[in-house]
C-alpha cells in the first residue's frame, strides 16, 4: 500500500467470502530471514477474494495500483489504505484450513509458505476490548468464532502475540476469521436461495 501498516493491522483475504482471513501485514521482522516492509501484505494466489470499503470485495487479480483496500486491525477497527502496487509472483503455498468452534463451518485459504507471511493470532485476542466504530455483525464483524491455538513461541520472529507465521501453524492454532452471510457476484453481496462453495 502508499502508506504503512501498524503491528496488528492487515488484509481480509481468503477462498471464500463467508470465512476472510485477517492476514498480517509485513511490517513484523523477521529474525534471520528480512527486514519489516511496513507497506506490504502477502496476500495469497490471484483467486484470493480480498475486502474493499464499503462492503464490497475483489478478487486479488483486480487489484492495480491506485484502488483502495479495507486495512482492518485485529480489534476490528477498519480505515482505508491504497494500493501502491501489485507484485505477481510464483511462490510455493500452504493450503490454510479453519473450523469454527461454534458451529463447524470450514474456511480455507492459500497462502505462500514463508516466515513473513502471518495471520493474526486469536491467542490473545478479546473481543470485548474492541474500540467503538469497529466492524458490525453481518457484513463488516470479526465474529468471534477462534480457533484454538498453540501458544508456543512465533519461530519466525517478533510478533508472537498479534500473529503466527503460516510457516510454523500447527493443528490448533487460534487465528481470527471475519465471518459474514451471503453470496457474492461482481464483488457484491447478493441474497441467493441455493450456493455452494468448497
Amino acid at each position: 500500500c502508499a502508506s504503512a501498516f501498524e503491528p496488528g493491522e492487515g488484509l481480509l483475504v481468503g477462498s471464500f467470502a463467508q470465512g476472510l482471513f485477517l492476514v498480517h501485514s509485513e511490517c513484523l521482522a523477521a529474525a534471520g530471514y528480512v527486514n519489516a516492509r511496513p507497506f506490504r501484505v502477502n496476500a495469497g494466489p490471484l483467486c484470493s477474494y480480498c475486502m474493499l470499503p464499503g462492503g464490497k470485495m475483489a478478487y486479488l487479480s483486480e487489484l492495480r495500483a491506485g484502488d483502495e483496500v479495507l486495512c482492518v486491525g485485529r480489534g476490528g477497527e477498519v480505515h482505508v489504505k491504497t494500493v501502491g502496487r501489485v507484485k505477481v509472483e510464483q511462490r510455493q503455498m500452504v493450503l490454510v484450513e479453519v473450523e469454527a468452534e461454534d458451529d463447524g463451518a470450514r474456511f480455507t485459504a492459500l497462502l505462500q509458505n514463508a516466515e513473513t507471511v502471518r495471520l493474526m493470532s486469536a491467542t490473545y485476542y478479546d473481543p470485548s476490548d474492541a474500540p467503538a466504530g469497529n466492524l458490525s455483525r453481518d457484513d463488516d464483524h470479526f465474529d468471534d468464532e477462534n480457533y484454538d491455538d498453540d501458544e508456543g513461541e512465533d519461530e519466525a520472529g517478533e510478533g508472537d502475540d498479534i500473529a503466527v507465521s503460516v510457516s510454523v501453524l500447527q493443528p490448533g492454532d487460534r487465528v481470527l476469521v471475519h465471518r459474514q452471510t451471503g453470496a457474492r457476484h461482481t464483488g457484491l453481496k447478493i441474497a441467493e436461495e441455493r450456493w455452494y462453495e468448497k
